[in-house]
């Protein structure tokens, strides 16, 4: 369905060609018009003119809000309800005056298009407007050369809207009363509300490492008692920031940092003074540390792209296995590290057949699948989501985090992947078109 701008229609009125009704026995006259969040009764105009696959609209009408002619758009029909779309936002950062400085940046979120029907548009934070629920941002135009093809528009509140920032708790409180679940990654969880969410179900507690708040050194030698070594890890940290490996020998213990050395110390006041000075703010954990299998003295994990696809099912978008440098307790690959397909990994570290690799890439997608349904039932609506995994010693599969906020580009600078980086930009928002209904 194409839109074309109409001078002669008033403000009430749209425009439709009568072979759009050919198969009914009843011809609406008054409808409500659905774009996105925004509706508005209007008066059917017949145009035996106007193709079936357009709508008329009028001038008026367009120019309270930015409904851009260049794209096909879906038309559907609930009783006298016209929706059309679907129309998705893209919210990505805070301020609309970088976002502008950055947009092409995000060109590869769009590259569905034109095969796409709908309007997806790009905003940011501030170019929200709550009191009148319209949202400043920019549109793609596929139709234009590489210097128009960003355009800035006022859109209504959207059908559904794909998170990818954090923002105050009033603003987000504001578009869940508009949106409920129509808005993705609502709720932006830490390590801890992870484990304290999930490890009280059975299915998901094998999965998931035991975890526990830091209060004193006394949470972290009972752990000890029971695993032989920990890790400290800061709550609401990424990227492996922060983590400190903790390892007992006799009466000595020794922290060792990701890029800071080590520190070993056996008078439990001193352990206990460093202990309360890192933990000032209380935002460590204490987990038990898995035994990983190492490939070339270098720690290794997966990054497991997990979305939800146009039928709304948690789908796995891609597997990168990440191999960190050597002798460092992370695996941060960009640290003098590489990375494999998962599938390559699991061949190449456990000497798995081509059989045997595929059973158990699909243990390890079926253990993210299972962990993403349980967040979706305890703490929000999701569709997009970064599973930390590894495979220890023993062939047992761990979860290790779940990321929010996951790099979209990974299989582009990881493995020079850029079919996998369009398949996970575009299944974002095939399961945005899904939660507006289209």
């Amino acid at each position: 369905m194409k839109i074309v701008s109409q001078s002669k229609l008033k403000r009430t009125q749209i425009m439709l060609s009568p072979d759009v009704f050919k198969e009914s026995d009843v011809l609406p006259r008054k409808v409500i018009f659905h774009f996105g969040q925004w509706k508005k009764e209007v008066n059917i105009v017949l145009e035996p003119t106007l193709a079936p696959y357009q709508i008329g609209l009028s001038e008026h009408l367009l120019q309270e809000y930015t409904l851009p002619d260049c794209y096909d758009y879906d038309m559907q029909w609930d009783g006298r309800n016209l929706k059309i779309g679907p129309v998705i936002a893209f919210l990505t950062i805070h301020s609309t005056e970088k976002l502008e400085q950055k947009l092409d940046i995000f060109e590869g979120y769009f590259a569905a298009y034109p095969h796409f029907q709908g309007l997806i548009y790009i905003c940011a934070i501030d170019g929200i407007d709550t009191k009148e629920k319209k949202i400043d941002g920019f549109y793609y135009d596929p139709t234009h050369g590489a210097e128009n093809k960003w355009k800035k528009g006022t859109f209504p509140y959207p059908g559904a809207m794909y998170r990818k920032t954090g923002f105050s708790a009033r603003l987000y409180d504001q578009i869940i009363n508009e949106l409920g679940d129509k808005l993705f990654n609502t709720y932006f969880f830490n390590k801890w509300e992870l484990w304290a969410w999930l490890s009280p179900n059975e299915d998901c507690e094998k999965y998931l490492p035991h975890t526990r708040r830091v209060t004193g050194f006394q949470d972290i030698k009972e752990m000890l008692d029971l695993y032989g070594e920990v890790y400290l890890k800061k709550v609401n940290s990424h990227k492996a920031k922060g983590i400190i490996k903790v390892v007992r020998t006799g009466t000595e213990y020794s922290f060792i940092y990701r890029l800071r050395g080590t520190k070993k110390y056996t008078d439990p006041e001193q352990i206990e003074h460093f202990i309360n000075e890192i933990n000032q703010k209380k935002d460590y954990l204490v987990q038990q540390a898995i035994p990983v299998k190492t490939h070339e003295e270098r720690h290794f994990d997966f990054r497991v792209i997990m979305q939800k696809n146009r039928l709304g099912k948690w789908v796995c978008s891609g597997n990168i296995a990440r191999f960190g440098k050597k002798d460092s307790i992370a695996t941060n690959f960009l640290l003098a590290g590489y990375a494999l397909s998962g599938n390559e990994a699991l061949k190449t570290v456990f000497k798995y057949n081509e059989r045997d690799a595929f059973i158990k890439e699909q243990e390890i997608i079926q253990a993210c699948t299972l962990i993403c349904e349980k967040l979706d039932l305890c703490c929000g609506n999701y569709g997009d989501l970064g599973v930390d995994v590894i495979v220890d010693e023993n062939q047992k599969v761990w979860v290790l985090e779940v990321n929010k906020l996951q790099d979209h580009k990974y299989p582009v600078y990881a493995l020079n992947d850029e079919q996998m980086y369009y398949k996970v930009t575009t299944t974002l928002f095939e399961y945005a078109a899904f939660l507006a209904g289209f």
